[in-house]
């Protein structure tokens, strides 16, 4: 039998990921086999049903909440020889794994998130509302493709796979107009701005643009997230404004976050180069930096950004690397339009990935393995609480 003391957790660390190799996956299947009953609450061999193998871990992890710092692991990871990790829940001295032998519906599977008086929850889609220069709203999810607008400056075309595509047309003399795509709660959009600079609208998110950029500087405003890969044009610098901060590039990818419920606005810099200004201060980002703006105006810079995670929604995943709860439910929220409710303080952070089409008692239920953490769900409404 393996140290009580030794930690499996970079082991647990690399089969949530799915890059474990097989010797170490031997080896972190013998911790698991050998573990004792005073850890795990499950002795050697044990044989009994999956019900029964889950409330015995769960019990067992209730035990040792007592430990003052904890990092909980959740994934959906199908490409494991023992198949999903549920919940690693890792201390100092101790690595707890509760594992299921498969994949399981939302109908079959043994969650407590308690469901009462149920709607119909369905995570975000391609849904958004372009708004005209003249105030004509078009609601594109239900938009036929083709043409949508056409003016002086430009056509604006929906293609078959939802995305706008705004192309040039002769410049005339008249004055500019400006047309705003606006997401809803559950909703994200993609767009190609006249110039050919594509962004990505995540949930609750609107760009407000020109539709001809044939001023010195290609301005466009923000309110949410999106993710930016902008045109280089040296001698019409893009710039983004979210109220009284801006971003300034040549040509780049980048990530904004500047939602009104965050503690912070976040730019993550994945290629080229950006300057973030703020009132008197501006500072430069590099690849792979994060500019994080508080609410006092001071900006910080995180030198080794996780630019996996400020991207993941943009491909199609929520990431809650090093997340607490009330960070995580609001993304949460604002995909699948729905309200939360704490009655319990939960101060454990959460490292995991989820997709983000996954039903949401699927990603309540990833949550509930943690044993930190339950649900309710009643309408559009749920509630949190240990």
């Amino acid at each position: 039998m393996h140290q009580e003391n030794k930690c499996y957790s970079e082991l647990a660390a690399k089969w949530l990921k799915g890059k474990i190799t097989e010797e170490e996956m031997n080896e972190f299947s013998e911790w698991f086999d050998d573990t004792d009953n005073e850890i795990l609450n499950v002795p050697p061999g044990f044989a009994g049903s999956e019900k029964e193998l889950r409330e015995r871990i769960l019990s067992g992890i209730r035990k040792r909440r007592q430990h003052p710092r904890r990092i909980i692991y959740f994934t959906k990871n199908p490409l494991t020889k023992l198949a999903v990790a549920s919940a690693v829940i890792i201390t100092s001295t101790l690595c707890v794994l509760y594992i299921t032998g498969k994949h399981s519906s939302p109908a079959e599977s043994n969650s407590a998130v308690a469901v009462s008086k149920r709607d119909t929850i369905v995570p975000g889609g391609n849904k958004a509302v372009l708004i005209l220069g003249d105030g004509t709203e078009v609601v594109l999810d239900t938009a036929t493709s083709g043409t949508i607008e056409q003016n002086p400056h430009s056509r604006v075309i929906k293609l078959d796979d939802g995305e706008l595509v705004y192309s040039a047309l002769k410049d005339a003399n008249v004055a500019v107009t400006y047309n705003t795509l606006s997401t809803p709660r559950g909703g994200q959009y993609a767009i190609t701005l006249v110039d050919g600079t594509r962004v990505w609208l995540n949930s609750s998110s609107s760009l407000r643009f020109p539709t001809s950029f044939r001023d010195p500087e290609r301005i466009v405003e923000l309110s949410g997230e999106a993710y930016f890969e902008v045109v280089q044009n040296g001698d019409k610098p893009f710039k983004v404004k979210v109220n009284d901060v801006e971003f300034k590039v040549l040509g780049t990818h980048f990530n904004i976050m500047a939602y009104k419920d965050e503690t912070t606005i976040n730019t993550t810099l994945i290629e080229g180069s950006v300057a973030v200004s703020k009132l008197k201060e501006t500072v430069t980002l590099n690849p792979g930096q994060q500019a994080r703006i508080r609410e006092n105006g001071k900006i910080g810079i995180i030198k080794n950004a996780d630019t996996e995670q400020a991207i993941a929604w943009k491909n199609g995943f929520f990431n809650f690397t090093g997340s607490d709860i009330e960070t995580t439910m609001r993304q949460i929220a604002r995909w699948y339009d729905i309200e939360v409710i704490y009655e319990d303080k939960i101060t454990e952070h959460f490292n995991g990935t989820i997709l983000r089409n996954a039903s949401i008692e699927r990603v309540l239920k990833m949550l509930e393995f943690t044993a930190v953490v339950h649900f309710d769900i009643q309408g559009r409404k749920i509630s949190v609480h240990f």
